[in-house]
């Protein structure tokens, strides 16, 4: 409860635009120290066992779910691939526009699409 209401609401609000920041690795180390503090474990612990048994998502995971939320609710935003050309494929695409800019491939629009297209189908 103490986990929920502290460092998972900070770490959530606005994940999908600081995720890219250099910051989010110290961010995911004191997520990980947390859990071993709440479970009693060594420092040496793996923690990817203490998520599972806790259920709680990394950092990482709880980017994707948010980048996909992101998405799922903004789909008037994106171009689909059948609305620029006419070639039909088996799965429904979204259309990644070529962006040489480092600040635009970081943003929320280029990284969701590109985290959606890294997901198993």
């Amino acid at each position: 409860m103490i986990y929920s209401s502290h460092f998972h609401s900070i770490m959530e609000y606005g994940i999908i635009f600081w995720r890219n920041s250099p910051l989010c690795r110290i961010v995911f180390q004191q997520q990980k120290k947390i859990l071993r503090i709440i479970t009693g474990s060594t420092s040496k612990t793996l923690c990817k066992s203490l998520f599972r048994i806790i259920k709680i998502l990394t950092m990482p995971s709880q980017y994707i779910l948010s980048a996909m939320n992101f998405l799922v609710n903004n789909l008037e935003y994106f171009t689909f691939n059948f609305s620029i050309h006419a070639i039909n494929t088996r799965r429904v695409q979204l259309y990644k526009p070529l962006a040489n800019l480092t600040s635009y491939q970081r943003g929320v629009y280029y990284a969701s699409i590109k985290t959606f297209k890294a997901l198993p189908i």
